[in-house]
């Protein structure tokens, strides 16, 4: 029985987990630069509207993902779940640091190629992260 229910949350992980692989390879090789052929009168209005739309899915990924890597190592701790969890904490340190000031940035200010461009560079710390937590958790 609690096989059962570890299977089910080690393939509950795996959605999660490939959902963020996909998500973080749209935005990194296709929302992100398209940020930089965008008009600059209407970036703003955009932005605003693609991150209120882009929370709902993220948000939820964002928030499982980690509840769930910590119940697997409260359940059946081992180095892969601890690495996953190393890496989601890396993923959301560089959220913090870099991709939500730089949002913040953009909206604020509105158009900006040197914020778009750094946005699009120190995006590569979540995209390998998250990568890397999904091959993990594949492996696991």
């Amino acid at each position: 029985m609690e096989n059962d229910w570890l299977n089910h949350l080690d393939a509950i992980r795996h959605c999660v987990d490939l959902g963020m692989l996909v998500l973080i390879w749209l935005v990194q090789l296709t929302i992100y630069p398209g940020f930089a052929q965008m008009r600059p009168e209407t970036f703003p209005a955009w932005h605003e509207s693609y991150m209120n739309r882009m929370g709902f899915i993220v948000g939820p990924l964002m928030l499982t993902q980690p509840l769930l890597i910590g119940l697997q190592l409260w359940l059946q701790f081992n180095l892969l779940h601890l690495f996953s969890a190393a890496l989601v904490g890396l993923a959301w340190i560089a959220t913090a640091v870099f991709s939500v000031p730089a949002h913040h940035s953009l909206q604020k200010s509105g158009f900006d190629a040197s914020v778009i461009h750094r946005l699009v560079v120190t995006n590569w710390i979540r995209t390998v992260a998250w990568t890397a937590v999904c091959l993990l958790g594949l492996w696991s």
